[in-house]
């Protein structure tokens, strides 16, 4: 009884990581390019910003994947979604498009770089049917990704972009301490 409970909110821990930190990423996805529109900034830099977080958030994914591998899959997830608030934060506040092109590939290599290490965990939770845990959380990542950025849209119509951003930026909190519930350390995979 108290294992199957402990299973269950285990489960639920890393259900709700997974639609916490995938809002995050998905919403930055979204409104980067919004946002610095709304500074004036033309269309190339601001389409270049956005794919500059895209393409830091798949290098952090192998970054963090070697550092799953080294540490353990907690240390891999806590540690960016941490160290991912203050430089999301610098993103969404940098002056001028030279400042934020760093500040949104610090952010999306910390924001986007735990997306495969939360899969593994997935497979990992249902051993037996490793195949359908990597399909079933990648469709509910990008779902939940959908559904947070639709939130964080009508959240934005009425407070603003730039306010509903910094609070989206500020769930990488909560998010780390949901990922203090993955494993300390893990044993090879064979």
């Amino acid at each position: 009884g108290t294992a199957a409970r402990s299973a269950v909110w285990v489960v639920a821990a890393f259900v709700a990581l997974v639609a916490v930190r995938s809002s995050i990423q998905a919403a930055y996805s979204a409104f980067l390019p919004s946002l610095f529109a709304e500074r004036g900034w033309s269309a190339t830099w601001y389409g270049a910003l956005a794919g500059t977080f895209m393409f830091a958030a798949a290098v952090g994914n192998v970054i963090s994947g070697a550092a799953a591998d080294r540490y353990g899959m907690r240390m891999a997830t806590v540690g960016p979604l941490v160290l991912g608030v203050p430089a999301g934060l610098v993103c969404l506040w940098s002056p001028t498009p030279l400042a934020a092109f760093v500040a949104c590939a610090l952010a999306g290599l910390l924001i986007g770089g735990q997306h495969s290490v939360l899969v593994v965990h997935a497979q990992r939770l249902l051993p037996a049917r490793q195949g359908f845990a990597a399909g079933l959380i990648l469709g509910f990542t990008f779902a939940a990704g959908g559904i947070g950025t639709w939130l964080g849209g009508l959240a934005a119509d009425s407070v603003g972009l730039l306010p509903v951003m910094q609070a989206i930026t500020l769930l990488g909190l909560p998010a780390a301490l949901l990922a203090l519930t993955l494993p300390r350390h893990e044993r090879p995979a064979v």
